[in-house]
This record gives C-alpha cells, structure tokens and sequence, in this order.
C-alpha cells in the first residue's frame, strides 16, 4: 500500500499535479467564462394571486411561506423567477426557494483559478499554498452569490434538473404514503406526473460538477469538504454576513432613478437574502450544530482523497458521521428568547416528528427575508457592518443556538446550567478547535446514546476505529428506521423525569412530552413531541427518589424519598409540584392534543410546591422496596398513601391536610400488590393488600384490607382463598369494577406459559362487607407464536357497545416470536356482567414488531398507557428505548358491531424523539418506568401491573408484585443505564 502524502510533499505544485492526474482530491481548476444574468425588473401594479404550495427539495420547503414586497408593499409570488441566468445549456430561471436549494452547497466564495474560500475564511479551509482568503467579508459573500449568478463553474442548468427530480420524487413519495426520510435514504425512484424521477445520490452531483477526468475534480465534493460556513458559529457568521449585503442592496434599491430600477435592485437584495438563507436553514438541521467541524478538519486535501480513495472513515469523514448520528436521533435546542424545541437534521425535515422545527424555520426566515424590505427598503435604521448588524436581526433571538461539541463553550452557561447532558451523548467531543490526534474523545458505547459514562480517548485519524464507528450497529441498523404519522392522537401526554449524574443541586430534569397539532397554511400535520424541558429541578427533598407519580391536578407529580437518620430509622418524604402554562391557541396544558404556534409560547413551568413527611421514623427493618404509594379518599378525601411491609407488620402514612400514621400487624407478609379499593356502600375506600402466588402445591390469593374511621383508627381484616391451581410464579392483582356492580372487586389474573389464562374475580355482594369470590373465567387462546414474555396486564372501561357497558374490560399485553420475527400480542377479555363466565368475546392481536425484531438488544420497552385516537375503538401508546433514544408509539384497535374489539394495528410510531430514553432508575418499585408519569387522569390505567423479569435469557421468569427477593434489590439512578436490568 503506497504511504500517505505529508503536508510538505503535496504543497510542490508538480506534484498536486501529478496527484490530480492520478484521482486525489485538489482544489477544482476551472478556467470558464462567466455567463450572463438578468435580474427580473417587473413592476407589479396590483395585488397578484398567491400560488398554490409549492412541494419542493428540503432547502427549498423552508421558504414555503416567505413574503417577498414590490415597491409598492404588494406581495410577489413565491414562485416568481428573481434572475435568469443564461448558462451555455439554456436560460435558467431561479426564483427564491431554488437559490436557497443550490447556495452554498454549490456555490461557494471562488476567487479565480484553483482558489475557492468559505465565507467565514476559517484558516485551513483553502489550499495548502492560500489557507485562506484576503477579502472581505462582504466581498466573499458577493464572489459566492456571483459565481451562481455568472454559472463560473458551468453546472447549473444540470443540477436544477437533479433537483426537479428531487422534487418531483418528494411528491411522488408522499402521494405513495411513503416515509420521506427512507425515500431519501433509500434514493428510491417513482413515476411521476411528468416522468421518472428519483432521488438523486451524491454519486450523481459529484458527477454533474466535475470538471476533470475524476471524482477528485469535483466542485460538489470540494465543497463538501470545505463545507465550514454550514456548522454552527461559522453558519450564523454566513448568514449574518449575507442578510448584511442584502439589507445594504435593498437601502439601496430605494435611490434608483426608476420604478424598474428600483424593483430590479429590490429583486437582487431578496437574491441575496436567499443565498444566506441556506446558511441560516442549515443551523435548523441538528447535524449543523454540535459537530466540531473545524477540529475535524484534515487541510491537508492530498492526504485525505488518499484515504477517500480507500474508503477510510478519518478525520472530515467522522465530523459527517456525527453529523448523521446528530441528524438521525435529533436534539433538543433553544433560542434566545428560551423557546425549546426538538431539532432534526437532514432528510428529515418533512417528517411528522420534525414538524415543529419546520414551522420554526419557515418562521424564522420569513421574519428575516420580511426585515429585508421593512428594515432595508423602508426603514432608517443604519445598516453597518455584519457583527453590529447582528446583535438586531430577528433571526438571531429565532434561530437555534449551536452546541458544538467542543471544551470550553460558553453556550452550556445559556441555559443549560452549565452541563451538556440535557441531549443524546455527542458521538464526538473535542477539546477545541485545533485538536491534535490525542485530543479527542468518543462515546463510550457506539450504540447507546444514554450511556455518559467516562468517555474514551480517540483520535478522528484512526483509520480501525473509524471504520469501527462506521460499522457501528446504530449507523447500520438503527439511524433511519420507518417513522410513521401517529395521526389523530387526541391524548397521551407524559412527563419524563431523568435523574442525571450531577451534584446535589443539578441533574433533575423534566420533559413535557405531548401530541400536537402543527398549522401550515390550509394544512395540519400531527406530531408527538416535546414543548420544554426544566432543568435543575428542586422537586424532591434529595436526588435518589424511591417513586414518582401523578398528582391529582391538572398537571403534577409527587415524588417520594428517604432519609434516614442516625439511629437507623428514616423519613419517607414527599413533594407534590403542579404545573401550569399560558394559555395558548387551545387553551392551557393538560396532556391532550394541543396546538403549536411559533408566536405563542408553550412552555410549561412550576406553579405550587408542597413538602412534607408521609411516613416518619421508619424502623430500620422494615423494607424500602416493599414500599408503595396510592392517592383516594381514605378519611376526608384527597390523601397520599404510603404503605411499607416488614417480616410481620405494616406501617401506613395517610397524609390529607395533616399527617396519620398507623402501625398495624401483617402476618404472611409481604402482600405483593397494594390498591385502593372501593367497597360495596362505602362512603370512603380502604386499601387492599393482596397476594396471588404459589403455596404447597397449588395457587393462593390473600387479601387483607385495610379501613379508617373519621378518627383515622384503622382496622385490617384478611381472606385466604384457594384457585386450586398448579403453583407456578405469582399472578397479576388488579382492582376495578369488572362486574359493573359500582364498586370494585380484585381481580386475579394468572396467565401460564402454555397461553392459557384463568381470572378470579374477588368481591363482595349481597350487602355482605365480606369477600368472596364472585366469578371465574378461563380461556385458551390459539396462537401459533412463541411467548417471550408478559409486559402489561390492565384493566380498561368498558366500550359503550360492549355487553357489560359500565364493567371493566381485562387487557393483556406481552411479546411472543416466530423466529427471528417478534410481535407485540394484545389478549382482550371483554366484561359479560354474567357471574358465570364474567368475561368473554377473548381476542388475540399480534402486531408485528419490526424495532425488536431488527435490533432486540438495543429496544426496550418502558411505560404503557391508554390514549385516545379519533376514529379509533381503543388506543395504548408505548413509550420506548431504541439505541438509548427515546421513542413512542401508537397501538389501536377498530370499533366491531358485536361489541368486542377489531384487530390492534401499529398507528404510528416515532422512534426517536431526540431525547435520551434515561428516567428516574428502578425506585422501590423495581420498575424503569416510574419516572415517566402520565400528564392527564384519562392516560391512568383503571389499574395496571407491569411485569418485571429477572434474567435477560428467559423473560418469561419474573413477579408481578411484590416479593422478599426485592429486598435484596439495589437502587439503580436513572443516569446508571450499564446497570439497568437486562441490559
């Protein structure tokens, strides 16, 4: 294999040329001749009518909605060609949108023969001979927009009819229903209305701009490899510097002789103005914003087409894999005035997830292609030089701000409290801006993005690790899986708690997470995303939190924890924090569908916060994770419940407007499940502790309930009851009304290996306060697939249709295989009201589970939670883990005539939510889920059990409830993901 060449050797210019001749990447050489252009000088005389919407290429959608003004403040046609450029193939007419589209990543600063520079003249970002430009700024700025305009390379008529095809196959794709992202990936081909059309690879505008013999003589891929002035400072200086010369031309404009010369001279302002919009577009795609692409940056060209030409992923080559891994997973950003959104990056930009930074984009550049009559034609402000100019445009308090990856950067103190964790772990970080080979680190595992642990030492120039990362499992597998609209989505709201590695005062965040509904113009896309994120939370007395959830408002959540203290006892403390938002373009938040408007604000932030101590003293032997946590109306109404299990006795908190705290004896201990429960003519409920599990040789259920009188004296009364049934691990304890009587029973579900299920149903009747069983149901599903294992049992209200309206229905959710091939697998047993067979119309479900199914070790599911989707019978929405990113999506089943449930189908899904998948760790509860807490009382299961495995290789082993071997448990922090169990 022939040695690299040094830096030295390839700046003799014999022997660049003899490396040209041979393939190596070399600055372009083309001589040319600069071709005519005529700016378009119409003067409109009356108001012309707005154009239908224009479907176009990703730069192009940006500039959907901007506002173009004539002299006389009507509005231009989008559409509108501003200059016709008379390249040797033909006239080329480009309106706004289409110089958006081929700015920058086609044309760039050119300074003659052999010297093309980057606006921003980053050193090193030129040839080895001229590192950088001597002009300028303004005047690399204008070389850049003249080389389009004059066509100096001589490409443009072909790469306008690449990008037509590029068009025209978005359409077509999203005609065909097909994921705009894949289409981009996959550069799948259509026909079209007009034609073939496909989407076009870099193979193909490599080709179309090259000006030699090979791929090396490329403009497209020289500039790609000098691509400086698309990432984050270095964007923002590109397009400051642009809206600059376009404010300046348009001050201008106004000093012209004629009406004709004044539009002609307005014309070529919003000429320029489009140039920089590809600058400031590219800071609305993630993959813009975090990669240190100046520090990835190898300039010597020689040796890095010596490496291309080799297929090694080094140096520039990593700064794109970040840039993908960034533009896949998306990132949470914020602009100036602290407005948060999830941003996506490239071939994503149509995508549902993506709609709200969409509409922030449109946004934002039409507020600056707006200021470029308002404030350039029209107004008196003085326009100087690009970095004064700066500190007033619009769409630096609009745009995102970039988070390059780098140490030190001032941007973590803006809002982010000073840490970068509040995002998936960056692939690459960089010490700064001009590394050596040994001031580089990477993600300590390729493939999850939640794990920041201890980061390794690596250099960007390592050709086996490169190719490693580009091996990577998530770069294969996992960066751009099917996304699908979750359409119609009334409900399913969520907070999501991360307990982050931080010190005593930072690391608790939260994200709202809601569906939405995104207006642009006369069309409305859904979305699941989130609508801010609130940092450093003071919610709980410490940060190791043993349960969180939902509180009894319109918005909140209570969080549990304990401290102990010297003489080995401790306090169970609580925290209750509601939330409130302004009230927007449908009112105020409360986790149902809401309605996203770049104008209004729709944060959520901390309205009232309340402390106290549920259960105090706590004896040391009795069981942090025997512990748990119910709300009702025990004594007066609206009390929060702790209940803690030792060997023989329970101790129990009810904490209303004061604080009481009963210890009672509990033999047989400890009772895997507690419930409220509301008896038959009680005015107040109980709380029920229950056990279903083997005993000797058969299948026991043991239930003591727990009643207070207005005193708050307590009194406990068990039963025991046989299901004489072969003793295997411990069934589900659910409580709600299934029977319809108006009020609730227990209900027992013990589902076996072998697919059957038997339910036992536990209450009281005939005025009786007494407990017996009041109905049993067996049945034995046929299914052909393999159980991996159960993940949810619940019980859901009762469809209107249904023989039992005012029962509870029983849903079994759990994951089977056929294979390779996973499915998720829904068991509905409907409510009969007939005491014989108390359920009935038993259906199975599978849907097919393409996530588990590509990557099983990287998917893992989180939290279940019923939703409401138009149209829909019955909706639950998963909340997810995929390659430590967080995702979620939308099961539903259709309304059937006989009152039982259609198939379940997979609504939609989102598998990256441009969050990490990391929540609050284990809890007292064992259960990774905890920390996600449903938004609005409707996404509350009547109630619900979540099945919790204990070996990775047999999924099927594992306890429902409660059980000693939870003492042995240790506390897991949400941040601590390598010790997550079945990782």
């Amino acid at each position: 294999m022939a040695a690299t060449p040094t830096a030295a050797e390839s700046s003799s210019e014999a022997l660049q040329q003899k490396l040209q001749e041979l393939g190596y990447l070399n600055p372009p050489k083309i001589a040319g001749e600069d071709c005519e252009y005529i700016v378009n000088s119409h003067v409109p005389n009356k108001k012309p009518f707005r154009g239908y919407w224009l479907e176009a290429a990703e730069h192009e959608e940006t500039a959907r909605f901007v506002e173009l003004f004539s002299i006389h403040e009507d509005k231009l046609p989008n559409e509108e060609a501003l200059v016709t450029v008379n390249t040797k193939e033909g006239d080329v007419d480009l309106n706004f949108s289409n110089i958006i589209a081929i700015a920058g990543d086609f044309y760039t600063n050119k300074e003659g023969y052999e010297a093309y520079f980057p606006i921003s003249n980053v050193h090193g970002f030129g040839t080895l001979i001229h590192p950088e430009s001597s002009k300028e700024p303004l005047a690399r700025f204008e070389s850049a927009v003249q080389s389009m305009l004059r066509d100096t390379d001589g490409y443009l008529k072909g790469v306008r009819e690449l990008i037509t095809s590029e068009h025209n196959a978005l359409n077509a794709a999203t005609k065909d229903g097909d994921n705009t992202a894949t289409a981009y990936h996959e550069h799948m081909s259509y026909s079209h209305d007009h034609g073939h059309c496909h989407i076009p690879t870099d193979d193909e505008y490599t080709k179309m701009t090259q000006t030699g013999f090979t791929r090396a003589s490329s403009v497209y891929a020289w500039i790609a490899y000098t691509n400086i002035d698309h990432f984050g400072d270095y964007a923002v200086m590109a397009y400051c510097v642009g809206h600059t010369s376009a404010l300046q031309i348009a001050r201008k404009a106004r000093d012209e002789p004629s009406d004709e010369a004044k539009m002609k001279m307005l014309r070529t302002a919003y000429v320029h103005e489009a140039f920089a919009a590809h600058f400031l577009t590219d800071l609305f795609s993630s993959g813009h914003l975090r990669a240190p692409r100046r520090a990835f940056h190898n300039p010597n060209y020689v040796s890095m087409g010596w490496h291309a030409a080799r297929d090694h992923a080094v140096w520039d080559f990593q700064c794109r894999y970040m840039h993908d891994d960034d533009s896949a997973t998306g990132l949470l950003v914020r602009n100036e005035l602290g407005d948060q959104w999830i941003e996506y990056g490239d071939k994503q930009f149509m995508e549902p997830q993506a709609s709200v930074n969409r509409a922030r984009c449109m946004y934002c550049l039409k507020e600056s292609t707006a200021e470029v009559f308002r404030v350039g034609y029209k107004g008196d402000r003085q326009i100087e030089n690009w970095e004064k100019n700066k500190s007033w445009f619009k769409a630096m308090q609009l745009m995102p701000q970039p988070m390059t990856a780098i140490e030190p950067q001032d941007w973590k103190n803006s809002g982010w409290s000073g840490y970068d964790k509040h995002n998936p772990a960056p692939l690459w970080m960089a010490l700064h801006d001009n590394v050596t080979e040994s001031q580089c680190t990477v993600r300590k595992d390729l493939s999850d993005h939640s794990n920041y642990g201890a980061r390794k030492t690596q250099s960007p120039g390592d050709v086996d690790y490169g190719n490693t990362i580009k091996a990577a499992d998530f770069v294969v597998n996992g960066q751009f899986p099917m996304q699908i609209s979750i359409d119609g989505l009334l409900s399913g709201g969520f907070m999501q708690i991360q307990d982050l590695d931080g010190s005593a005062s930072e690391g608790c965040c939260i994200n709202f997470w809601t569906p939405a509904e995104v207006k642009f113009a006369d069309k409305t896309q859904s979305t699941f995303t989130i609508r801010n994120r609130l940092i450093d939370q003071d919610i709980a007395p410490s940060r190791e939190v043993l349960h969180w959830m939902r509180s009894g408002g319109r918005t909140g959540i209570i969080g549990f924890t304990y401290a102990a203290m010297a003489d080995g006892s401790g306090n169970i403390e609580m925290t209750q924090t509601e939330y409130s938002s302004e009230p927007g373009p449908n009112g105020f938040s409360d986790g149902t569908c809401a309605t996203f408007s770049p104008k209004h604000s729709w944060a959520v932030r901390a309205s009232m916060t309340r402390h106290a101590t549920i259960l105090s003293s706590v004896p040391a032997n009795f069981m942090l994770n025997l512990t748990r946590f119910v709300t009702g109306n025990f004594i007066a109404g609206g009390e929060i419940v702790a209940v803690s299990q030792s060997e023989n006795q329970v101790l129990v908190g009810v904490l209303g407007d004061s604080l009481v705290q009963r210890t009672l004896s509990l033999p047989k201990a400890p009772y895997g499940f507690v419930k409220p429960f509301q008896g038959a003519g009680a005015s107040r409920q109980s709380i029920l502790l229950a056990r279903a599990g083997p005993k000797e040789d058969s299948e026991w259920v043991n239930l003591a309930k727990i009643d207070f009188d207005d005193a708050g004296n307590a009194n406990l009364v068990t039963a025991d009851f046989d299901l004489e049934l072969e003793a295997e691990q411990d069934a589900s304890v659910l409580v709600g009304d299934v029977m319809g009587w108006g009020h609730d029973q227990a209900v027992v579900v013990k589902p076996t290996p072998d697919d059957r299920t038997t339910v036992a149903i536990y209450g009281q009747q005939s005025g009786s306060p007494d407990i017996v069983c009041v109905g049993l149901h067996q049945c034995d599903p046929t299914v052909s697939s393999e159980l991996v294992g159960p993940l949810l049992t619940a019980l859901v209200p009762s469809l209107p249709s249904s023989p039992k309206p005012v029962g509870q229905d029983l849903l079994q959710i759990s994951r089977r295989k056929n294979g390779k091939q996973q499915f998720i697998a829904f068991h509905t047993h409907v409510a009969s009201g007939d005491q014989n067979d108390p359920l009935c119309n038993c259906a199975v479900s599978e849907v097919d589970d393409a996530l588990a199914s590509r990557s099983p070790e990287h998917f893992f599911s989180i939290k279940w939670m019923p939703v409401r989707v138009l149209e829909q019978a019955r909706a639950v929405l998963e909340v997810f883990s995929w390659y430590g990113v967080l995702g979620v999506r939308v099961f539903a089943c259709s309304h059937t005539e006989d009152g039982s449930v259609g198939e379940w189908t997979l609504h939609g899904q989102f598998p990256h939510l441009g969050q990490t998948s990391i929540g609050a760790g284990l809890g007292c509860y064992g259960d990774w889920g905890h920390g996600f807490v449903t938004w609005a009382e409707e996404n509350e299961w009547t109630d619900a059990n979540t099945f919790r495995p204990v070996e990775k290789d047999d999924l099927k082993s594992g306890w429902w409830g409660m059980v000693w071997e939870d003492c042995d448990r240790q506390s897991v922090r949400g941040w601590d993901v390598e010790r997550r169990p079945l990782r």
